[in-house]
């Protein structure tokens, strides 16, 4: 069976070679008042990561949704997505309002694909998912609850989550949706290897003394 991989599709505005050697983490922001969102975006050599922050209404609060294009392994990453969410953090008074964090498909063919094999990996190793037919077992709230749980369990997205502890935040998977399933390089069987994910974004409790 053949399964088509999706790419996400990525408006990053990129700058001259010599800008981005000079300062690879500055965030370029563009305002689309016409959508209520703004876009934040930052570029290196062979890397670029576009955040979108839609206001939902002045009442309601606003999302991220996120694109990238990057060959960069993912611990080198931690950097860019840091330096959006300090930016993004200024600009919304210290992520007030702040709804989800929309990661979008697991395939983006770049090197954040590692996720999706991460996940394969972990169903593989897992009791409640028969490779054989695909199927999660002994689980009442379904697959993408499942899915949810395995990438939160797993520490699935542990270089993202740096990204935001760096700022005193942390994530939580809180939704997945359309989980594929199919022939995985990281073993036999049909494992889950594409789903849709979104994060809730909490603020650090600080610790009691």
């Amino acid at each position: 069976m053949i399964f088509k991989y999706y790419c996400l599709p990525l408006l990053l505005i990129f700058s001259s070679h010599t800008a981005q050697a000079e300062n690879p983490l500055e965030v370029q922001k563009n305002d689309n008042p016409e959508f209520q969102e703004t876009i934040y975006s930052v570029a290196g050599d062979s890397c670029g990561i576009q955040w979108t922050v839609r206001h939902f209404s002045v009442s309601s609060g606003f999302g991220i949704s996120e694109h990238s294009k990057c060959a960069l392994s993912l611990s080198n990453q931690i950097p860019y997505r840091s330096s959006l969410l300090r930016k993004v953090i200024v600009d919304t008074n210290n992520m007030q309002g702040m709804r989800n964090y929309s990661w979008g498909r697991l395939q983006r063919s770049d090197a954040n694909d590692e996720y999706a094999l991460r996940l394969a990996r972990a169903a593989m190793n897992s009791k409640q998912w028969n490779s054989q037919k695909g199927v999660v077992q002994n689980h009442s709230k379904g697959i993408n609850h499942y899915i949810a749980e395995l990438l939160n369990q797993n520490m699935i997205f542990a270089e993202v989550s740096e990204s935001f502890a760096s700022s005193d935040y942390e994530l939580k998977v809180n939704d997945v949706e359309k989980v594929l399933i199919g022939n995985s390089p990281v073993g036999k069987g049909q494992l889950p290897f594409d789903c849709i994910v979104s994060f809730s974004v909490l603020k650090k409790k600080a610790a009691v003394r």
